[in-house]
Parts: C-alpha cells; sequence; structure tokens
C-alpha cells in the first residue's frame, strides 16, 4: 500500500524583466506531511527539502492539465494502480528521495500554473 502526501500549490506569475532571481523555498517532510508555503512564485525556483520524518521521503511537483477537477485527481490516486503517471498529470520535477537527517533540493524553471506537491510513502 502507498501513502500520498498532496498538496496543491498556485505558481504566482510576475512581470518583472529585470535579472533572473532564483527563489528559495525551503520544506520538511515529516511523516504523512509537508511543512512549507503553500504557494510558489513562478520562475527559477530552488525547492529545497529535509526529511525530518523515519520515513524515505521525496518530494514530486506535478502540474494537472486544464480541466483536470480536484475530485479527478483524487480518483487518480486513489485508484492504486502502479506505474507511469496517469493522464492529465505532467512531472514539473523532484527533490529525490532521501533518508532521515538528509536534505535535498532541485531548481526548476516553473510556469505561472497550479501544481500538486506529492510524496509516496512505500508500505504505509
Amino acid at each position: 500500500m502507498i501513502f500520498l502526501l498532496l498538496a496543491l500549490l498556485a505558481g504566482c506569475g510576475g512581470d518583472d524583466e529585470t535579472a533572473p532571481m532564483i527563489n528559495e523555498v525551503a520544506y520538511t517532510a515529516a511523516d504523512y506531511n509537508f511543512i512549507g508555503p503553500q504557494f510558489l512564485h513562478s520562475g527559477m525556483t530552488r525547492l529545497t527539502l529535509a526529511n525530518d520524518g523515519m520515513d524515505l521521503h521525496h518530494q514530486q511537483l506535478l502540474s494537472p492539465q486544464q480541466g483536470m477537477t480536484q475530485d479527478d485527481l483524487i480518483a487518480v490516486f486513489m485508484s492504486g494502480e502502479p506505474g507511469p503517471l496517469s493522464t492529465g498529470l505532467d512531472a514539473a520535477g523532484e527533490v529525490g528521495a532521501l533518508n532521515l537527517g538528509i536534505s535535498g533540493s532541485v531548481t526548476l524553471d516553473l510556469a505561472a500554473d497550479n501544481y500538486l506537491m506529492v510524496g509516496f510513502v512505500p508500505n504505509a
């Protein structure tokens, strides 16, 4: 069985034409939740994840396609189907699997859009 951590994030756009800036955003993974901001700015963003939970954790951003509802998303994840992402979800980037006490990061160029933050916890 896989337990799913899920958070809906909104990437907010901006019209600033100055030199590119990297938004620094930190999250902590505890057992069965992420602690961190609910909203992300669009553009270059470095996501850092620290694992404070007892289980292995990772952080994946998924972008639902236009027209996908919250009920559609819940149905996808509750189906329990193993394998690649469902039609209607695109992978936007991830911080790989981290053991207890380890941190990792990834830098992404986020479009102004809505994102899901998920973490799959094996054997939960």
